[in-house]
């Protein structure tokens, strides 16, 4: 009984925080910055060797006009491993830089595109794979913003870049209008050309 009455106070709290939002509808079409943590699964394929990776990312999205919006990110990667009997440690610093452009806002749907540069620097120590490489290209992507209720929204997207090797990823991004100015953010995504997965969390802070 005690554990009923404090799910019900919890959803209570939930709703009446959400009742004195007065932003609506997702991110796009808004400045703000985010910040994130994601866990890396290498699944079986040729990075199987690795333990689960670790990413850190800074976002921030300056909206330009009400359907395009500019955005810099910077993430960091970091994962060890098992091979041939000797520890491998990968890292790796990425930079994006991007124009997002909504196309269309109809009933709550957002459809938009983005693309831009990307750059990247890995470090890689282990045996036979001793590496230090820094590479640039670009990456291009489709997505479309969904708003499900006042206050929480989702976002599927498909992106891909053409830095070092091809990647192309699937993404599914959920997110909660905490306050006015705080937004929680959880996600899954995945590298089509492997058998990675990334789970991600995060905050975004609208100003």
């Amino acid at each position: 009984m005690k554990k009923a009455r404090m799910t019900l106070l919890l959803i209570i709290s939930l709703l009446s925080t959400a009742s004195s939002i007065t932003s609506a509808k997702g991110l796009l079409g808004r400045s703000y910055t985010g910040l994130s943590y994601a866990r890396i699964d290498f699944g079986d394929d040729a990075q199987a060797y690795l333990d689960n990776g670790q990413v850190t990312s800074v976002v921030y999205n300056m909206n330009t006009d009400h359907d395009t919006d500019i955005q810099i990110g910077v993430s960091y990667l970091w994962t060890s491993g098992n091979r041939l009997g000797q520890n491998v440690d990968i890292s790796s610093l990425a930079f994006s830089l991007d124009m997002v452009q909504v196309f269309a806002d109809s009933n709550g749907i957002k459809p938009y595109f983005n693309i831009g540069l990307r750059a990247i620097d890995t470090d890689v120590d282990g045996p036979g794979l001793a590496d230090e490489d820094a590479d640039v290209g670009l990456g291009i992507g489709l997505g479309v913003e969904f708003q499900l209720h006042p206050q929480l929204f989702a976002t599927v997207a498909v992106d891909h870049t053409n830095v070092g090797d091809d990647a192309s990823f699937f993404s599914a991004t959920g997110g909660w209008w905490l306050t006015d100015h705080i937004v929680g953010l959880v996600g899954i995504a995945r590298d089509t050309e492997s058998d990675i997965m990334y789970y991600q969390g995060g905050l975004a802070f609208p100003f």
